[in-house]
Formats: C-alpha cells, structure tokens, sequence
C-alpha cells in the first residue's frame, strides 16, 4: 500500500512511505499465538480463563460450523452479544469462514437490531441465553435474510462453582420450554443451535443438532 493520499512535506525521515510484509489474513494473530504462547491466559472472565490455543480451537470449530450451514466467502455473520468471553473466538471463527462479522450494539433494541441485519445482508447471528438478548433477537431477524440463530450459553465459560450457584439461584437463565442442545465440555463451546426456516413457509423454529464441527 503505498501513502499517495498523504502527500506532505512533513513526513517523518527514514519513515518508508509503503506498507509491506503484511499480506496475510487477521486470524493469523491468533493463530500465531496459539502457535507461540498456548498456555497463556488470552481471556479471564469470573476468574475463569482461557487460553490462546483453546480459544484458537473454539474459532476453527465456529469456521467449520458455518462453512456446514451453508456460509460463503464474503457472506455476513452478525454477533449480538454483551462483552463476554465467547467474542473473541467468534469474531475469528467467522473470518476463518471467509465472512465479513457485523459486531451489533448489544443495547439494541429489536427494530434497531432489525435494521442493521438487514442493512448488512446477514445471514446468521449469535446471541445470548439471556431474557432480553434472545427475545430481541427472534423479533429482530423478522423479514430479513438470517436463516441461523446460535444462541450462547455463559455457563461453561464459568468457574465451576459459579456455574454451579448461578443455575441453582436462577441467575443463568434456564429455558425450559424449549429442547436444547448445550455442548458443556470446557473445551469446546456452549451452543444452543436454532435455525428459523424461511417466513413464507409460516413454521415454527425448530432445533437442529451442529454435528460437523465437534
């Protein structure tokens, strides 16, 4: 890349004016950090960490997930959710898919969220196991091109006797009336998968089990 917008005579000396050794994806910082340092702490949520390479593992299997529901290079992948330690596996999994990520405002509202999905063209969003992300969501994805839902669970991305407390004192949300699928071993990812089937075939959603990634 070379600086032809920025002509001044100001510029610093010794300072080259081209960009180089830089041709190569984003994930790769993450890649090359699980490579060099794969037990260090790359997230501390509650006390509870993760490593570069979990993390890196989490994303590749979020990659190989997407590209099995049907993502293409240069499709759009929304994330809606609060700062919590899923972001950073997510946010790398979908551009190892070739998608484009749409990051959203987690204080949304659903018509707002609604706009931007279809603004951006998207066609899948994560969200939270929350009463008022998960709501927002199924109203937000009305009329627009999303056709999967993953719904994130916080739970196994706490300690173990957080998680514990937490399920038993109601603080994470338990849904009840609807069948769900979590995956719960530390080391993957907690997922409820849901796919809205297209509004003109007026059905309901339905829950479909993520085998290819695991």
């Amino acid at each position: 890349m070379v600086a032809t917008t920025w002509p001044t005579s100001n510029w610093p000396e010794g300072v080259s004016h081209d960009v180089s050794d830089y041709e190569k994806p984003l994930f790769s910082i993450l890649d090359d950090s699980a490579r060099d340092y794969p037990n260090q702490d790359y997230t501390i949520f509650n006390d509870a960490t993760r490593t570069y390479s979990q993390v890196k593992d989490t994303a590749d299997r979020i990659a190989n997930f997407l590209v099995s529901r049907g993502i293409q290079p240069g499709d759009r992948v929304a994330i809606f959710l609060p700062n919590i330690p899923h972001y950073p596996a997510l946010f790398f999994g979908i551009i190892k898919a070739g998608a484009v990520c749409v990051t959203c405002n987690p204080l949304y509202t659903a018509n707002e969220l609604n706009y931007q999905l279809k603004d951006a063209g998207a066609k899948a969003v994560f969200c939270m196991d929350h009463p008022q992300f998960y709501p927002t969501t199924v109203n937000a994805i009305k009329d627009t091109d999303v056709d999967t839902v993953v719904v994130c669970s916080i739970k196994s991305y706490l300690p173990k006797v957080k998680a514990f407390l937490g399920g038993l004192l109601g603080k994470i949300p338990k849904w009840a009336k609807f069948q769900r699928l979590l995956i719960t071993n530390p080391a993957t990812f907690s997922l409820t998968m849901w796919w809205r089937v297209p509004s003109r075939s007026r059905r309901r959603l339905r829950l479909i089990r993520p085998r290819t990634w695991l």
